[in-house]
């Protein structure tokens, strides 16, 4: 039998300086779910957004997010995937401005799916000391310099050229996201 997923929202609110405000809906319980226990609201609330997002597109991406919808006013959204070992999960992310010094953040399941565990996934494997990209929005893994696959056709690769230990990931944006947040931002 297979455990149902459940459909989470999970809310945050940024300050003009890009810290952790308040935070609402699902978090704490997706957190727990995720096995990130320390990533709980009593963790991170009064710490600043880049404590936790460290590829540099990303960044730039809510920096600019951000100042746009505090300063105009109007929101933005857009799609992204957030993948468990054993999940493949579709989400919205909307921001809105809320006052003029506060932007809610709201992340919501859009869909999820269950799959095959993904062993290239599981942080609890050992990993080699090399590292590949993996987008932060779509989950594509970086294979070479010019392919960008789904996390599946990724590790199979990795496995038909024996490479085990698997690599470790490291965020980054592949060209296609790339392309969709210069749209938004």
């Amino acid at each position: 039998m297979v455990a149902a997923e459940i459909h989470t929202t999970c809310v945050y609110f940024l300050t003009r300086s890009y810290t952790i405000h308040s935070i609402g809906g699902g978090w704490n319980e997706f957190a727990e779910e995720n096995g990130a226990p320390d990533l709980t609201s009593d963790s991170v609330l009064g710490h600043s957004l880049w404590d936790y997002i460290s590829d540099p597109a990303t960044r730039h991406f809510y920096s600019h997010a951000v100042k746009l919808v505090l300063k105009n006013g109007r929101p933005i959204s857009m799609a992204y995937r957030c993948d468990a070992p054993d999940w493949r999960r579709s989400m919205k992310l909307r921001m809105i401005r809320t006052s003029h010094e506060l932007c809610e953040v709201i992340s919501t399941t859009a869909a999820a799916e269950p799959r095959p565990w993904v062993e290239l996934l599981d942080d609890d494997i050992g990993r080699s000391d090399f590292w590949l990209p993996m987008c932060s929005w779509c989950k594509l893994v970086a294979v070479d310099d010019s392919r960008w696959l789904e996390v599946e056709a990724a590790e199979n690769e990795l496995r038909d050229n024996e490479v085990w230990p698997f690599p470790r990931l490291e965020h980054g944006t592949c060209p296609a996201c790339q392309g969709k947040l210069n749209a938004i931002c």
